[in-house]
C-alpha cells in the first residue's frame, strides 16, 4: 500500500510558510509521499504561486501546478488521475489552515488497516465535541488491536484532516462537490455507495492559531457568498467588490 498527503493551496504564501513545517513535524510516518498544489490564489498570483512552490520544495514536499483556480475538487481529481498510480493507497487530505495531534497520520493507517471497509477517516473535531458537551452519546467505541480508538459515524461533521482509500475515490469517479469552487465535500461522499466513516477519538483536528497576516478576510466572504449562490471564483468576485 503507498501512501500520499495532499495539502490544496489556495492560500496566502504566509500561510503555508507557517503551516507547512509544523504539519510535516506532527507526521510521524516516514513512507508519504506529500504533495502541495498550487491552486492560484487570485492575489499578486505569480509571486504568490512561485513563493509557495519554494516552501514546498523546502519542506520536502512535490509540487503539482494546476495552472489556474479550479476549484477545490476539481483541482484534487486533476491531481489524482495524473499522479496516484497505485489505486492501492490510503491518501491524507490535509488543510493549510489547520493543525492536529502528533501522530494523526500513523493513527489513521492503523484505524483504516484494521477496518478495510472505512473509506474515510477524520479526526475528533469541533462538531463531536458539541454533541458530546450536549449529553449526545457517542456510537459505540472501537479500537484497533493497538488500542487506537475510534468510532463509527452515520451522519458526517466537517473536516480539515482526513484519510481516504483511493480505490474508493477511483470507484465514484472522482471527488465532486454541490458548489462550483468550494464546499460541501462531506455531504457528497456521505452519499456515495459504500460510504462509511470513522473518526479518531483521541487525536483531534484543531485550529492553527496562525498570525493574521496569514489570512484575507475577504476569502471568508467570498466563501458564504458562494454557499449562498454566488458561482463565481473568488477572483472574480473580487473583481466585482472592492472591500
Amino acid at each position: 500500500m503507498k501512501l500520499y498527503a495532499i495539502t490544496m493551496a489556495f492560500c496566502r504564501a504566509a500561510l503555508l510558510r507557517h503551516s507547512l513545517p509544523k504539519l510535516r513535524s506532527l507526521m510521524t510516518l516516514r513512507n508519504v509521499e506529500h504533495w502541495v498544489t498550487l491552486n492560484h490564489w487570485p492575489i499578486d498570483d505569480a509571486k504568490n504561486t512561485y513563493e509557495l512552490s519554494m516552501i514546498a520544495m523546502g519542506n520536502s514536499c512535490r509540487v503539482y501546478d494546476q495552472g489556474y483556480d479550479r476549484g477545490l475538487q476539481k483541482a484534487f481529481n486533476k491531481w489524482f488521475y495524473a499522479n496516484v498510480e497505485n489505486f492501492d493507497s490510503i491518501i491524507f487530505g490535509i488543510d493549510p489552515d489547520t493543525c492536529a495531534s502528533p501522530g494523526f497520520d500513523a493513527a489513521i493507517l492503523d484505524v483504516m488497516t484494521h477496518d478495510p471497509a472505512i473509506k474515510v477517516c477524520g479526526l475528533w473535531n469541533a462538531g463531536n465535541q458539541c454533541k458530546l458537551d450536549r449529553g449526545e452519546p457517542l456510537p459505540e467505541m472501537l479500537a484497533t488491536k493497538t488500542g487506537t480508538r475510534y468510532f463509527i459515524h452515520l451522519g458526517v461533521e466537517m473536516w480539515d484532516v482526513i484519510g481516504i482509500r483511493s480505490d474508493w475515490i477511483k470507484e465514484i469517479g472522482g471527488l465532486g462537490q454541490l458548489h462550483e469552487y468550494y464546499g460541501n465535500l462531506e455531504l457528497y461522499l456521505h452519499a456515495k455507495p459504500g460510504f462509511k466513516l470513522a473518526y479518531l477519538i483521541d487525536y483531534k483536528q484543531e485550529p492553527g492559531n496562525y498570525p493574521d497576516e496569514c489570512f484575507d478576510p475577504r476569502y471568508r466572504i467570498w466563501k458564504d457568498a458562494h454557499l449562498a449562490g454566488f458561482k463565481g471564483s473568488f477572483g472574480e468576485w473580487l473583481r466585482n467588490h472592492t472591500i
